[in-house]
């Protein structure tokens, strides 16, 4: 009987003893961010200029996803109420040390190329452009950087090319790469889609209006 109560006491104690422990343990966990900036990975919250244009931009990027997996809600007032809610989510779980998160945190909040590609004060997307107005965009900066495109290596045989093909190569080229991951691997291409996927605040209003 003895053995007994002494065997309920101990368990007793080894479990009470074992609660604090495991709390212990589990906020000494990294959290997901810096398990992310490990990985190479870096968020908008990182970048140079942690503006909401970038939060909106990532946003639309992935809206139908980020709505099938109940992190924003379809019913939304607006894109920006959407962007809001969103760059809330990503604060809180970057914060978090659940590994649960981190598959998502690692897909929705990590910059892009093309979120990175608005690092510079007033760059903005060719492809942000009406769809009518897009063609002579992409011209236009096909033109202004077509040596140094067709030096790239990235576009090969674009030398035989037409114009109106070149730009849509150019174009597709855009939309492709934009996507990508921000990670050591695309640097080299984020510094072109920063160049040849981007226009100044004059000249986007100029080919939009």
């Amino acid at each position: 009987m003895k053995f007994k109560k002494y065997l309920l006491v101990a368990t007793k104690v080894i479990v009470v003893s074992a609660i604090p422990a495991y709390r212990i343990w589990k906020l000494s966990r990294p959290t997901l961010g810096t398990l992310l900036k490990q990985e190479g990975y870096r968020t908008i919250f990182d970048s140079e200029r942690p503006t909401f244009d970038k939060w909106m931009k990532l946003f639309l990027f992935f809206k139908k996803d980020l709505i099938n997996d109940n992190i924003v809600s379809a019913n939304l007032m607006s894109d920006s109420e959407g962007a809001f809610v969103f760059k809330n989510w990503c604060a809180k779980s970057l914060e978090s040390n659940d590994s649960n998160f981190l598959g998502k945190a690692r897909k929705y909040c990590s910059m892009n190329l093309g979120v990175y590609a608005l690092e510079k004060e007033g760059a903005k997307l060719i492809q942000d452009i009406s769809e009518k107005k897009q063609r002579k965009a992409w011209f236009y900066s096909f033109g202004k950087y077509k040596d140094e495109i067709i030096r790239s290596g990235f576009f090969s045989g674009i030398m035989g090319d037409s114009q109106e093909n070149s730009e849509n190569r150019l174009r597709d080229w855009c939309s492709d790469n934009s996507k990508k991951m921000y990670l050591p691997k695309n640097y080299l291409i984020a510094e072109h889609v920063a160049i040849w996927c981007v226009m100044d605040e004059k000249e986007f209003n100029q080919f939009n209006n």
